[in-house]
């Protein structure tokens, strides 16, 4: 979904005037549509289509979009983005993000009664642990941060300026999909309202579906952009995590050198980091959970393409957990699992 604009310097993609506008197959209620986002598309990525089939998720755009030549775009401006030296955010927000600016919605109109039930008992067992703090995990893997209420608060006005200073900047990679097992659609419209009281100008050239960035990363065109090229990593991994991690990047990227810049493994929204480390660096891979807009916001003069990773971090560190979040393998990689596809098995 990346259009050029003067700040790119680089050829437009066309946005198919003539394309059928995609049926809204999972009936998302009418609460949960979005003005700023108000297409429904079929989602897919090439070389990901017949394991990951469009028929199982949609995506909300701003315009109806042509996905093969949006993935294309991206893949695109990310290089140029190394070749110009030129400052390229990219932000993903899902759930967790979308919950710290937010706060907590736990019922959702999509879901069957006992599945609000639980959310409910979910959300019960987290307010007497946590209070009105926020503790996240993804899937239980790794901490996304561990935050008190009083610092939600604090730092929650820093979430809102980030995020706007990668929309008007860079690309904001955000988790809008419906699928058949609900997610995060009470966060919809509540983003909606956000975005559309801050007059903000959502187009195909500053918003991207999420999913976008584990496919990039998964697939060739990641080596093809990155090979030869220098890259920190801003994470919390050591020891021999960070060995795994390391050898993989530069197994799957052929990158010429991997800097480590280390932060707090769930407090990053409080890190402090010295950008004089990247001054020699082509590019920064972030995996710092929910603090990721502080680490955001302390690179702003860097020279190329800052991306939020996330999960991409753990594929890399356990090859074979890229077999357990969609769009971190591609159909290369599923061949030899006896899956057809990867929605009916539960991924």
């Amino acid at each position: 979904m990346i259009l050029s604009d003067e700040k790119t310097d680089k050829k437009p993609i066309l946005i198919k005037e003539s394309l059928v506008k995609s049926k809204n197959r999972f009936s998302l209620p009418n609460k949960y549509k979005m003005k700023s986002f108000p297409v429904f598309c079929d989602f897919w990525v090439p070389g990901f289509e017949k394991f990951h089939p469009s028929k199982m998720i949609q995506c909300l755009c701003p315009v109806e979009t042509d996905m093969e030549e949006c993935f294309e775009a991206f893949c695109e401006r990310l290089d140029l983005s190394l070749q110009t030296k030129k400052y390229l955010p990219v932000l993903r927000i899902g759930d967790g993000e979308l919950e710290f600016m937010f706060g907590t919605h736990w019922y959702n109109s999509c879901h069957n009664p006992l599945n609000n039930f639980l959310n409910f008992l979910r959300f019960l067992r987290a307010r007497i642990r946590f209070g009105r703090g926020l503790n996240a995990f993804t899937v239980g893997v790794y901490s996304s941060g561990r935050y008190s209420a009083e610092e939600v608060k604090e730092f929650r006005p820093l979430y809102m300026k980030e995020l706007m200073s990668v929309i008007n900047n860079g690309i904001v990679a955000f988790h809008l999909f419906v699928m058949k097992v609900p997610f995060s659609e009470p966060y919809f419209p509540l983003l909606d309202k956000f975005l559309c009281d801050c007059g903000t100008n959502i187009t195909p050239q500053n918003v991207l579906p999420g999913y976008f960035v584990y496919s990039f990363f998964a697939s060739p065109r990641a080596k093809k952009v990155f090979e030869g090229k220098r890259i920190a990593v801003v994470h919390s991994a050591d020891g021999a995590r960070r060995a795994a991690i390391t050898e993989s990047i530069i197994n799957q990227l052929g990158v010429s050198n991997v800097h480590w810049v280390e932060i707090s493994v769930d407090r990053s929204l409080t890190d402090t980091i010295d950008e004089n480390e990247f001054e020699d660096c082509d590019s920064i891979l972030v995996g710092a959970g929910i603090g990721k807009v502080n680490i955001f916001a302390q690179l702003h003069n860097f020279c190329g393409p800052v991306i939020d990773l996330g999960y991409v971090f753990e594929s890399w560190h356990v090859h074979e957990n890229r077999f357990k979040r969609v769009y971190c393998a591609s159909d290369n990689d599923w061949q030899s699992r006896g899956v057809e596809n990867v929605w009916e098995a539960g991924i």
